[in-house]
């Protein structure tokens, strides 16, 4: 059954439309006062600063050695020929003792020739007691060449083998030689053992004070 409107109830079809029309424009206006402004989104370019960084090459201060060379100052080596030119032996029975005075004349050759040339030695021997096996000595003397002339004293110990001065000891001798002329202002410093007739010497020069 068809429902009947009540009489003053109908609407006119223009009435509609405007109708329809103010609410699609309160829809548009309603979307238009939406805030749809899009966020703006700053990048930040991320700026990356490397760091600079110097490396200084090490410096490296090598000091050059110096080196002092006193004058004079040297090792050396050295060999002796000698011979006994006098001997003069003195016996005291009371005091149990004999002494000896001999005069050596060597030729001497050395690697530095400073000490080499004519060695002119005056010995004393003392054997206590009379017949020992072992005697000490001093002696005074020169070693002189074309360069100068060192003058000392030399002192040290011999061994008689078999017991006999007459028999060839064999001596142990340490001797400081001061030099004259081209040698003013050096010592010679000597230590040698051997024979009478054939002594190997091991020796230095240096500057004195």
């Amino acid at each position: 059954m068809l429902r009947k409107r009540k009489p003053g109830s109908r609407q006119s079809p223009g009435k509609s439309l405007a109708v329809t029309l103010a609410l699609l424009a309160a829809v548009v206006v309603a979307g238009c006062s939406t805030d749809s402004s899009a966020a703006t989104t700053t990048s930040q370019v991320a700026t990356t600063t490397h760091a600079t960084t110097t490396t200084a090459a090490p410096t490296t201060t090598t000091a050059a050695a110096t080196t002092t060379t006193v004058p004079g100052a040297a090792s050396y080596r050295s060999e002796s020929r000698c011979r006994i030119t006098s001997s003069n032996e003195q016996t005291d029975l009371e005091a149990n003792r004999t002494v000896v005075f001999e005069h050596f004349s060597c030729v001497v050759t050395a690697t530095d020739p400073r000490v080499s040339g004519q060695v002119e030695f005056d010995y004393i021997t003392t054997v206590e007691p009379i017949g020992a096996l072992v005697a000490s000595f001093t002696g005074t003397g020169t070693l002189t060449n074309d360069g100068g002339t060192w003058r000392g004293t030399s002192k040290g110990a011999l061994v008689f083998w078999g017991g006999h001065y007459e028999i060839d000891p064999y001596n142990y001798a340490e001797s400081v030689l001061v030099g004259e002329g081209g040698y003013a202002g050096l010592t010679d410093h000597e230590l040698s053992a051997g024979p009478n007739g054939s002594q190997i010497c091991l020796g230095w020069i240096e500057a004195q004070g």
